[in-house]
C-alpha cells in the first residue's frame, strides 16, 4: 500500500514516526493537530510547524471486547480520541 501524502502531512507523519507530536498554526495563532495543509475554520494555507507535548485529555473511547477477524489486535482493545494540549478543539 502505497500513498502520496504531500509536504505538510509527510512531515507530521514524519515527525511521528520519530516520536514527536506536531501541529500547523493558523495566522491567529491557533495550532491545528494533527496538522493539515489547511485551516479547517477560515481555508487559509498552513505551513508553519510547530512541536507539541506527548499530553493531552481524551475527550472520548470505546471498547472494542471483541475484534473483528481482520483486526491486527485479537485481544480486546480501546480506541481514544485524545486533543493534544496547546491544539485547539
Amino acid at each position: 500500500y502505497q500513498r502520496l501524502v504531500g509536504p505538510v502531512i509527510g512531515e507530521f507523519l514524519g515527525n511521528l514516526r520519530d516520536g514527536k507530536i506536531s501541529g500547523t498554526k493558523s495566522s491567529k495563532g491557533k495550532v491545528v493537530c494533527p496538522a493539515t495543509e489547511y485551516d479547517p475554520v477560515t481555508a487559509e494555507e498552513l505551513s508553519e510547524f510547530v512541536t507539541l507535548p506527548d499530553t493531552g485529555t481524551v475527550k472520548t473511547w470505546s471498547w472494542v471486547n471483541q475484534p473483528r477477524e481482520k483486526h491486527l489486535l485479537k485481544k480486546p482493545f480501546a480506541w481514544a480520541l485524545i486533543q493534544i494540549d496547546g491544539a485547539r478543539s
